[in-house]
């Protein structure tokens, strides 16, 4: 039957007459017009397989020569469906220097390149999730350490301005308060070193008591008032109601100083577990940008192997193919026409 012929018929009876003929089918034959060429050269050279016997496009058959006769060789057939891995790829490597087992195939090394490409897939994946969490927690961490900073911020400026308020107080209840309440004289040194004698009915102290007075809990403005005018007489002259409000002037200014230096205590111990807080705090964002660093580091890293893995795989896929081209070259060299 001629070729035209040969290629009006179904693929399965093409199929059906290679299997008549002995002919084994090569897996790369799958379109209809390599099944035609190779039918039409098994029925040109005449070939008919015996039961059992390896097919002549991958095993040839050497015939016995007759005594005295020359034996000739036949011509070459085709290469075998699994070629042997080429020799300047007999053996390789993962892209992270690990020995793989020698393939024994270019079929089997390529599908080992392929679960090695996969393998890197997952390890970037998981990489990147790290990566991921890291990010989270150095967020985290900063945040963290905000919060601890401002607060300790805050503490420090209220222990300040406690401080502050306890000095100016205590100050005037030894200065001022003392010169009113006693009626005294007493020698002053001002701010160039120039001393001077001030009196007790000067209007500048009750000036500066007056302004700190308001800022005490539980006086009274009219206590205030009445101090003003039982301070300026003196002490041997007051009637019984200005000493009661000096009295209370002086436990008011007493109370309120106690307060401030059990505030000032306080202060000073929030302070110092507020700074603790933000040393761990500090610590906790260190250690959060290192581990960031770190899952940085093995994502590069991962995406280095599969970026390895991957060109392993490309130049299998090469030799895959450049084997599949020889053996379709060499099938057709060997057919008639």
């Amino acid at each position: 039957m001629l070729l035209g012929g040969l290629s009006q018929l179904p693929v399965a009876e093409l199929k059906q007459r290679l299997a008549a003929l002995g002919v084994q089918v090569p897996a790369w034959a799958v379109e209809k017009n390599d099944l035609v060429k190779i039918l039409r050269s098994a029925e040109a050279h005449g070939r008919r397989a015996q039961p059992g016997a390896a097919s002549w496009l991958t095993a040839p058959v050497i015939p016995t020569a007759a005594p005295g006769s020359e034996t000739r060789r036949p011509a070459a057939s085709p290469e075998p469906e699994r070629s042997r891995l080429p020799r300047h790829m007999a053996s390789f490597s993962t892209a992270s220097g690990k020995e793989v087992a020698e393939p024994s195939t270019l079929e089997d090394a390529q599908a080992q390149a392929e679960r090695e490409v996969e393998h890197k897939q997952r390890v970037v994946a998981s990489a990147s999730a790290r990566i991921s969490e890291a990010s989270l927690s150095v967020s985290s961490a900063q945040e963290a350490l905000g919060t601890a900073a401002a607060e300790r911020w805050r503490r420090t400026e209220a222990m300040s301005m406690s401080r502050s308020e306890f000095a100016e107080f205590n100050n005037a209840m030894r200065a001022e308060f003392q010169l009113l309440k006693d009626w005294i004289s007493t020698f002053r040194m001002d701010s160039t070193s120039h001393g001077s004698w001030e009196e007790a009915d000067d209007p500048k102290h009750f000036a500066v008591l007056q302004p700190l007075l308001r800022r005490v809990g539980g006086i009274e403005e009219t206590m205030i008032t009445a101090f003003s005018a039982a301070v300026a007489v003196p002490p041997s002259a007051r009637g019984e109601f200005d000493c009661k409000v000096v009295a209370e002037i002086s436990r008011g200014m007493s109370a309120h100083i106690a307060q401030l230096s059990s505030e000032m205590a306080s202060s000073s111990h929030a302070l110092s577990v507020q700074e603790a807080a933000v040393t761990t705090a500090e610590s906790a964002c260190s250690h959060a940008d290192r581990s960031q660093v770190a899952a940085g580091q093995l994502l590069q890293a991962a995406e280095a192997e599969l970026a390895g893995a991957r060109s392993v795989l490309e130049r299998l896929q090469a030799a895959a193919r450049q084997v599949s081209a020889r053996r379709r070259q060499g099938l057709d060299q060997n057919l008639p026409w």
